[in-house]
């Protein structure tokens, strides 16, 4: 079963480990572009928790995560 973790402060939602893992073994992510702190997929990361905007910040050329926040009250 796979475990589906909500942001504490927002409720988005996180991608399962084990999806990352299996995407990340083919494209080697290098930043994560839409992250909370303790959901980070990436070493390098942009924390929207900090106000950081992925989109609107240089992503230098490296391979990007990217699973923008979402709530289930959006959809």
């Amino acid at each position: 079963m796979v475990e589906i973790t909500p942001c504490q402060s927002t409720g988005d939602w996180e991608t399962p480990q084990a999806l990352f893992d299996e995407l990340d073994r083919e494209f080697h992510f290098e930043l994560d572009a839409a992250a909370c702190s303790h959901n980070a997929k990436c070493s390098s990361f942009f924390d929207h928790d900090l106000g950081q905007n992925g989109l609107d910040l240089p992503w230098g050329g490296r391979r990007v995560w990217l699973n923008p926040p979402y709530s289930r009250g959006s959809i």
